[in-house]
């Protein structure tokens, strides 16, 4: 009795290819070929339908007068048999169907062509039967482009509910990892080729495990490919530390332990896996996961010396920390390096999120503790702890997500300078990067920038930080060691210097043209302690040369140096706010610029940061008068 069969294949694989194979060789005659349109190998058919069974003859030969059809099941059963006797045979055969309780599994469909008793052609359709399944909807690549020899991490979403789905992987049609999506083959590490190129990845999506551990030796009906791009030259990414020049040591962690610096004082080439660091993305985040007993060591120091003396430097980290709590009470390690001598740098993280940092030398021994918890378990974290050497002493300074946020001072007994192994550059030593601490390890480096004469902290963590921060509210923001190429001096002793903009007495400095629309714009300026009258913001409008107002910082400066004021531009005037409704200047401009004036005939100007962002201002009665587009904009939802 014929059993009825359904014949159905997912749409994306009848869009993709249909149902149609071709066969140019078969058993018998040469000059024979049959053109089968029936169901392809590898393809997922499911219980309750039907299989169509046409064929067709590409060239002419031999009379072929016999045709039969076997089904097999799963267990090797001849589940049905057809055999047709016709001279021509009529190119097709009735659908074979199966009934909705079909057994689940590999099937077999063989087709045997004779002219009388001799066999001229065969082949054999290797399918599943199955419940429906889905496709796979993306394949994503951590990093986007690998290294040569590099690791990368491949991730791919699959409509697969079914714990027996089988995936199997290949690189440029090798195989290179097959396992049960249960067991987390969705989820690859893949070690790129030594050589760059583009290479082919691809993904295939098996119903079913393959019996007695074999592979199958067909194609998944459920494919995907992508390409893999290996490249040595590789862009940035959007929180990357960039700047290779200014950095002592610097390591991506894409899939490799490489030293990306590129710097002549660089002591560090590659870093050794200790325990089991694993690449990993988590929270969106692509790099290295460490538990507790993981880390990266070198057999070096890590810290920049020049001509035997200990440079000022800032060991840069962005990570996302997990299980602070159950870490104990005492501050657990984040980073460590010695050289031979005895002089080490240690930075650590306490379990309620403060940062710890130690530095040890001949002139003794300088700690430094974060005032308030800075990092948070499970949130992602850019940290760059700063020691900045001077001949009298040295200044700690912490920095989280690019903002300045505890600072201390420490003076030396003598004026030695920091000696170390006097004469020599490539130091030997010791370093270890994570233990003790469980998290995900994105970047790490130490920054000194010789090109800015020792300045010690990116300038570009500032700006990324307040981009994030106010995204397209933000107008202008500068800090840390900032190139003071766009800025227009007075004075040649204007200068970067412990990572503040120094404006000698009696000088000013003028910065960029703004050019905002109908709308506040709110001033942070970040400086030292001033006395009223020494410094002062000074406002003039393009096309104008006279000031059209001017903001003592000494009269409104913070407990924690911070300077803070608006101006709000409505249509043909500028008002400082706060200072009433007339207008500090009235007339068209098309862009506002400013000056930092230090009025004091004997004190420097330390100016640590500035930042500009936008504040919508409510409609007023005449603004149906404005060219600027009007919003309602509150402070409160200037992040959103």
């Amino acid at each position: 009795m014929r059993k009825l069969l359904f014949y159905t294949t997912l749409a994306l694989l009848v869009a993709l290819s249909g149902c149609t194979e071709f066969s140019s060789s078969g058993t018998g005659a040469e000059d024979l070929a049959v053109e089968l349109e029936t169901v392809a190998r590898g393809d997922v058919v499911q219980p309750g339908g039907s299989i169509e069974l046409e064929y067709s003859f590409l060239e002419t030969g031999e009379i072929v007068n016999i045709l039969n059809i076997v089904l097999t099941g799963p267990d090797s059963e001849v589940i049905e048999e057809i055999q047709i006797e016709e001279e021509p045979l009529p190119g097709w055969a009735e659908p074979i169907e199966l009934p909705e309780d079909a057994d689940e599994g590999l099937y077999s469909l063989r087709f045997d062509f004779y002219s009388d008793e001799e066999l001229f052609y065969t082949e054999e359709r290797e399918f599943f039967v199955s419940v429906p399944m889905g496709g796979i909807r993306r394949i994503e690549s951590y990093p986007p482009v690998l290294y040569p020899g590099g690791g990368g991490l491949f991730n791919a979403e699959i409509d697969c509910s079914m714990d027996k789905c089988w995936l199997r992987w290949s690189l440029d049609d090798e195989v290179i990892s097959a396992g049960a999506a249960a067991d987390g083959f969705e989820s690859i590490e893949i070690v790129a080729p030594d050589e760059e190129g583009v290479y082919e990845l691809k993904l295939e999506v098996f119903p079913f495990q393959p019996q007695d551990e074999e592979d199958y030796d067909f194609e998944s009906g459920i494919i995907r490919e992508i390409p893999l791009y290996v490249n040595r030259e590789q862009k940035s990414g959007v929180n990357e530390f960039e700047s290779a020049e200014d950095f002592h040591s610097l390591f991506h962690f894409r899939g490799n332990l490489i030293n990306s610096a590129d710097t002549g004082l660089t002591g560090v080439e590659e870093l050794i896996p200790s325990g089991r660091p694993v690449l990993s993305v988590r929270s969106g985040t692509f790099g290295y996961y460490l538990d507790s007993f993981s880390a990266f060591e070198a057999d070096s120091f890590m810290l920049p010396v020049s001509d035997g003396v200990l440079q000022s430097f800032s060991l840069m980290m962005s990570m996302i920390p997990f299980g602070l709590e159950s870490s104990g009470e005492e501050s657990a390690e984040l980073f460590y390096t010695e050289s031979l001598d005895g002089t080490s740098f240690f930075a650590g993280l306490f379990p309620d999120g403060r940062i710890t940092a130690e530095l040890k030398t001949e002139d003794g021994v300088f700690e430094f503790t974060s005032p308030e918890p800075v990092v948070f378990e499970n949130i992602y974290t850019s940290t760059a702890l700063s020691v900045q050497i001077e001949e009298s002493g040295l200044t700690v300074t912490l920095y989280v997500d690019g903002i300045l946020l505890a600072e201390s001072v420490y003076y030396f007994d003598n004026d030695t300078a920091l000696m170390i192994n006097s004469g020599n550059e490539e130091l030997s030593g010791f370093t270890r990067l994570g233990t003790e601490v469980e998290m995900l390890l994105d970047e790490a480096g130490v920054y000194y920038s010789q090109k800015l004469g020792g300045a010690v902290i990116d300038p570009l963590q500032f700006r990324r930080a307040m981009e994030m921060e106010y995204g397209k509210f933000l107008m202008y923001a500068e800090g840390f060691d900032g190139d003071i190429s766009e800025l227009i001096v007075s004075s040649a002793e204007t200068r970067i210097e412990n990572s503040s903009l120094i404006i000698p007495p009696l000088s000013d400095v003028e910065f960029p043209f703004l050019y905002p629309g109908y709308e506040e714009l709110e001033f942070r300026i970040v400086t030292g302690g001033l006395a009223e009258g020494d410094a002062e913001a000074v406002f003039f409008v393009d096309g104008f040369q006279d000031d059209i107002a001017e903001v003592d910082f000494g009269s409104i400066i913070e407990s924690n140096g911070l300077v803070s004021f608006s101006l709000i531009f409505l249509k043909d005037s500028v008002n400082l706010a706060g200072s009433g409704d007339e207008a500090v200047f009235a007339g068209d401009f098309s862009g506002v610029g400013y000056r930092i004036r230090n009025n004091s005939p004997e004190t420097v100007i330390e100016i640590k940061s500035i930042l500009v962002i936008r504040k919508n201002i409510s409609v007023s009665d005449n603004s149906a008068e404005s060219d600027f587009p009007v919003k309602q904009q509150t402070q409160d939802n200037i992040r959103s």
